[in-house]
């Protein structure tokens, strides 16, 4: 839905889809300097994503709300989310495990409600199972 962001703010939104290709919500969470382009003047944050939810029978081929690298600075704040318990994220066999909250970023969790699935491996990439 979105490629780059910055100060952006996403509300109230549900996303479903029979087959996402690439992520669910934001394409690239990269390293953003802000207008200046210096570090040490403080930069912006990355998104707010706020009461949106993966719903459905619905297949991402990545990862589900966004999926990158970037400064831990570029903050991502994520609040009163979830993903369905029907929802598969990653679906391309050869992709790796991909997660719903991205574990690898560093972002601000408030009121953040991932289903607790176990996961496992089928034919089309991972899924949840209770």
């Amino acid at each position: 839905m979105l490629k780059y962001t910055r100060d952006a703010v996403v509300r109230n939104l549900n996303i479903q889809g029979e087959r996402i290709e690439g992520n669910g919500l934001l394409l690239y969470y990269t390293v953003d300097y802000g207008e200046d382009g210096l570090y040490n003047t403080g930069v912006p944050d990355t998104i707010t994503i706020e009461n949106c939810h993966i719903i459905g029978k619905t297949n991402i081929t990545k990862s589900g709300f966004l999926g990158g690298y970037a400064s831990g600075s570029n903050r991502i704040v994520i609040s009163n989310c979830s993903v369905g318990k029907d929802v598969v994220i990653g679906c391309d066999k050869d992709q790796g495990p991909y997660r719903f909250s991205g574990r690898r970023l560093q972002w601000s969790h408030r009121e953040l409600h991932q289903r607790r699935h176990r996961l496992r491996r089928e034919p089309c990439g991972w899924s949840g199972r209770r």
